[in-house]
């Protein structure tokens, strides 16, 4: 049991120390970044602006 406790605070202490230097380097959050990442060119085929939509096919 006091392996796994060991073994759980190095984890943490490591990814406080990782999340403190990125967010002293970039302003936008992690999550935001990797999600700007995944969608990135398939972004504008899946927009759910209807108006736009169907101003688009009145013209």
């Amino acid at each position: 049991m006091f392996k796994y406790i060991v073994i759980l605070s190095i984890g943490l202490a490591i990814g406080y120390t990782y999340g403190f230097r990125d967010a002293k380097t970039n302003t936008e959050n992690v999550v935001e970044r990797m999600v700007a990442r995944v969608g990135g060119s398939s972004r504008e085929n899946v927009k759910t602006d209807v108006d736009k939509r169907f101003k688009g096919l009145e013209q």
